[in-house]
């Protein structure tokens, strides 16, 4: 039976599917924008513009913003205290990226070598006597 739902849900998504995270978005910030009380419309307009490029995070600031209302800041508070509860997370995150910037160092430095090695820049030719004057 599960396999006979999967089936019949194979269809493309339609033009509502693919536009209503837009919508949603336009919606949110309309809400947010009479909240700030300004009137300007080029204001609202390069704030929208903003929103949709998602400048600094501000689409994903905004939709936390229309979940959370006022207390967003507060609920960010308790998501990070959460986080902090376990720092072998947050350590084992670190760790994880230290050792991802000192092999691709390595990486650097070795394929430097090799790059050196290949062009026999080690036997002593003088690359400024090769250019013609």
């Amino acid at each position: 039976m599960l396999a006979e739902i999967l089936h019949t849900t194979r269809a493309k998504p339609s033009l509502r599917d693919r536009v209503s995270p837009r919508f949603a978005l336009r919606a949110a910030f309309r809400r947010y924008w009479q909240t700030t009380k300004m009137t300007e419309l080029a204001a609202e307009r390069s704030a929208w513009k903003s929103v949709l490029m998602n400048e600094s995070g501000a689409a994903a600031a905004l939709m936390a913003w229309d979940k959370f209302g006022d207390g967003v800041e507060q609920e960010g508070e308790r998501r990070l205290g959460e986080i902090l509860q376990h720092p072998g997370r947050i350590t084992e995150q670190l760790l994880t990226l230290r050792m991802i910037e000192t092999l691709t160092v390595l990486d650097v430095l070795h394929y430097r070598e090799h790059i050196f090695k290949l062009g026999q820049y080690d036997e002593g030719h003088d690359l400024l006597s090769l250019q013609p004057e």
